[in-house]
């Protein structure tokens, strides 16, 4: 490829980038502020409705920690 052409896709690709940058910016703020305005003006019963986290579940690595926390509150 020549420079000019180069050159010429550089900025074009640069001048797509930042056009994009600018949407993305532009379409997660407006998602934030919707998002925003749901959490404000929802009903409280609608809210009530939420879905609780699951519960938590021990994992091995858990179950290691919490073993070692009880030999050392033994200890002491």
């Amino acid at each position: 490829m020549s420079l000019p052409a180069y050159k010429k896709t550089q900025e074009t690709l640069s001048q797509a980038g930042q056009k994009t940058s600018a949407a993305f910016t532009t379409m997660s703020s407006a998602i934030s502020r919707k998002l925003g305005d749901m959490r404000w003006w929802a009903p409280k019963a609608m809210r009530a409705m939420a879905i609780p986290p699951p519960p938590l579940r021990r994992t091995h690595l858990s179950e290691q920690l919490h073993c070692h926390r009880l030999t050392l509150q033994r200890r002491c």
